[in-house]
């Protein structure tokens, strides 16, 4: 059966449509848990060390699935969800976070265009997960694949609950994906100017929830 689509930040699936990714050669239509259920401040980890499984920049189930326990605070509390009738909800990965940012960006706020991912942190592309020279928005997994940003583009989100101020806006702050990036750190995406940046995995963030279906 086919999925009509509804337009950004309309119901849909429990939650609310937040835009397409692909993975593994087939598109998904990713869906935003409500904020009031699905989001929580927790660490990634209780404790720096490797996570198998959590490497993947585009598959945020998966990942979860290999972090599901109490070990990993939010991937743990993301796979816990029922909402709406469904529990496969889970921590999204970076690539996943990066199309919520653009299609679901809560403030007018400039975006972050002045260095790519290797070069703000002068770390070598391959040295570590997720690493390249693309510049900031760079996203070969979302649908239609995302390009650098400029200062204006994305620009604020179209869908007024998702408004910064609005029930279901993301926080201006940084949220958790759960890719991994080392032994100590794992990728997080800011939601005030999209830069992604790399965190000690121990920190609180904020998590929030999504799932994925076949349209």
């Amino acid at each position: 059966m086919i999925i009509d689509l509804p337009s950004i930040g309309a119901a849909f699936g429990g939650g609310y449509y937040g835009g397409s990714i692909a993975i593994d050669g087939k598109t998904y239509a990713m869906i935003v848990a409500p904020k009031v259920d699905g989001q929580k401040t927790l660490a990634w980890k209780d404790k720096w060390s490797a996570t198998p499984g959590a490497l993947s920049v585009n598959d945020g189930f998966a990942n979860s699935q290999a972090m599901n326990n109490d070990e990993h605070p939010a991937a743990q509390f993301c796979r816990s969800l029922k909402i709406g009738g469904f529990d496969d909800w889970y921590l999204p990965s970076r690539d996943d976070l990066e199309v919520l940012y653009r299609n679901l960006k809560p403030t007018d706020d400039e975006n972050y265009v002045y260095a790519n991912r290797a070069k703000l942190w002068r770390i070598e592309p391959g040295e570590y997960n997720g690493v390249d020279e693309s510049g900031n928005g760079h996203n070969a997994s979302s649908v239609p694949a995302g390009h650098a940003y400029t200062e204006h583009d994305p620009a604020q989100t179209a869908a007024v609950a998702f408004q910064d101020g609005a029930p279901e806006a993301f926080d201006g702050r940084w949220y958790w994906s759960s890719t991994e990036f080392d032994s100590d750190f794992a990728w997080g995406q800011h939601f005030d100017d999209g830069l992604q940046v790399y965190v000690y995995k121990t920190l609180a963030g904020r998590c929030r929830a999504v799932r994925k279906v076949i349209p």
